[in-house]
């Protein structure tokens, strides 16, 4: 896709496609080379013939892409930091899928810090149409003695019926889970 956005010059297309090339290096565990694709997808959108908007967009959007970059590289610090700076940022324009995807932040952060209570409130708040979201909250309810809660929310991602690419991410995982409750 990548590269039939570049021989057609879609410098707004080779952005999402940069962008979606560092969310799957982010989820094979190679969170250097995702971080290093997702600001060559903020610049490569700075360079589109695209409205101002879209791209403020998309450098705000890439404060929660470098927070998931830190927590998976685990450094707290600068996902709290990137997590603030975009918690911001989301409160001036209240788009409600950026308010999502700060809540998913939060929760993943006390996912890490072992607030299971705090991490199952925030992903409830966060897009439940998404089985990272899902599988991520199985897991704070897992881990907070919601066994019940925590296989539903499980087989809900491993049988997710809806087109989204993050299914791809999270269906093994949420299956194994599953065998092993």
């Amino acid at each position: 896709m990548y590269k039939i956005a570049e021989e057609n010059a879609d410098a707004a297309q080779m952005s999402g496609d940069l962008n979606l090339i560092a969310d799957i290096l982010l989820h094979s565990g190679d969170p250097e080379k995702a971080l290093t694709k997702f600001q060559r997808s903020v610049e490569t959108m700075d360079g589109a013939n695209v409205p101002d908007e879209v791209k403020e967009g998309t450098r705000r959007n890439h404060l929660y892409d470098a927070a998931r970059v830190a927590l998976m590289s685990d450094d707290i610090t600068t996902a709290r930091t990137r997590t603030d700076a975009y918690g911001e940022q989301v409160l001036i324009h209240n788009i409600p899928f950026e308010v999502w995807q700060h809540h998913e932040l939060m929760g993943m952060i006390a996912l890490h810090e072992e607030d299971f209570e705090t991490a199952i409130a925030e992903f409830a708040q966060a897009n439940q149409q998404d089985p990272r979201v899902l599988l991520m909250s199985a897991k704070a309810h897992q881990h907070a003695g919601h066994d019940e809660e925590a296989r539903a929310l499980l087989e809900q991602a491993a049988n997710f019926n809806q087109l989204n690419f993050n299914f791809a991410y999270v269906r093994t995982k949420a299956q194994k889970m599953l065998s092993e409750m």
